[in-house]
């Protein structure tokens, strides 16, 4: 989950031994497998909107702690 260039560089794709999952959705596109790199890319957006959930109710929790900790 991240930037699409800067994963595509470092990590470098080395078939056989370096694959992420932003690459995978790549090569399986350029290949004609649509299911595959459609399936990927949800799997990346639900990684997301999981990632947001965690950050905003780990926020809230250190607000809570935080203005319980100032009354």
């Amino acid at each position: 989950m991240g930037e699409f260039g800067a994963v595509s560089v470092v990590s470098g794709n080395v078939i056989g031994k370096t694959q992420t999952l932003p690459l995978f959705v790549e090569e399986s596109y350029k290949q004609y497998q649509t299911e595959a790199a459609y399936s990927a890319a949800v799997l990346l957006a639900l990684l997301a909107l999981v990632t947001l959930v965690l950050k905003e109710i780990l926020e809230r929790k250190t607000r809570i702690k935080d203005a319980s900790e100032e009354a």
